[in-house]
């Protein structure tokens, strides 16, 4: 096996030059071990190679690995834990630049201005109530208090113009009769126009629920872009080596759903939390 003195990155036997340097190729020493240190996107892997080469570290190498399709940093056996230690720093600079670079693009697009905060108050109040609930249901919810309103109303109006008439033998007489039939009568009247209130809410929460599935769609589309190819375990870095399957989930969780809230304003944390947990499995199933 041959290896590039410059990138360290390594070639098959019969290859003279580095193919990104130019570098002619030397062969690989005898005896000298190279362990994993993480794997992640080719970008992320080459800037942390640069990282721990400015720090003197030499020997850095970046290897496919075609199975998982990821780049892997792999490097001495003898430097490893002061790798760690030199790609801990490094992610957590990143994190911190990331997060960085997203409040910045908040504060340029006017995300914490304080007069437009002020004036759109009331609309991001309602998108909040709005978006951790299950429109889908609240609409199938009131078409059925709608439909059943209606039909409560509706028979007891008819029941009390038949009593009123006589065809049916309720026992009211006197000047009593025009207040009960009266009461009774505009108590269905009320059941009717609640249910035409509770119908017409029941359209608005429809509306309101493919507004929903418009927006779920539009944060898969963007998670699947930002944590594709194990983005969110470069970020954390040495977090999640070793970690457990319910540790990896919380620390992963914690990193995307802080990313969703920087770059989409005005989301409920209840709702944040519902979406994170649907897309978790499709992301690092």
């Amino acid at each position: 096996m041959l290896i590039c003195p410059k990138c360290r990155n390594e070639y098959r036997d019969g290859i003279e030059k580095c193919a990104d340097c130019g570098c002619a190729l030397e062969p690989v020493k005898e005896g000298e071990k190279y362990v994993p240190l993480l794997a992640g996107n080719q970008a992320s892997v080459e800037q942390l190679k640069k990282y721990l080469e400015y720090n003197k570290l030499s020997g850095v190498q970046v290897l496919y690995d075609g199975a998982r399709g990821v780049h892997v940093l792999a490097v001495k056996e003898a430097d490893a834990d002061k790798a760690k230690k030199y790609a801990n720093n490094f992610m957590q600079q990143e994190a911190r630049r990331m997060q960085e670079a997203m409040m910045a693009q908040q504060v340029q697009a006017g995300a914490f201005n304080v007069q437009a905060q002020a004036e759109e108050k009331p609309a991001a109040a309602e998108v909040k109530n709005r978006k951790y609930m299950d429109n889908k249901e609240r609409a199938a919810e009131n078409r059925s208090s709608a439909w059943t309103l209606l039909l409560v109303g509706g028979a007891g109006l008819v029941v009390v113009v038949l009593g009123f008439l006589g065809v049916l033998p309720f026992n009211v007489s006197g000047p009593s009769r025009i207040m009960v039939y009266g009461m009774m009568g505009a108590m269905f009247l009320l059941f009717i126009v609640m249910g035409f209130v509770s119908l017409k809410k029941s359209k608005t929460y429809a509306n309101q629920a493919k507004e929903d599935n418009e927006l779920e769609s539009t944060l898969k589309d963007w998670c699947r872009q930002a944590f594709e190819n194990g983005r969110i375990d470069t970020m954390l870095g040495m977090e999640v080596m070793g970690a457990s399957e319910e540790e990896l989930y919380f620390k992963r969780t914690s990193a995307m759903k802080m990313m969703i809230k920087g770059q989409f304003v005005n989301l409920d944390d209840t709702f944040i939390d519902h979406f994170v947990d649907e897309i978790y499995d499709e992301l690092f199933k």
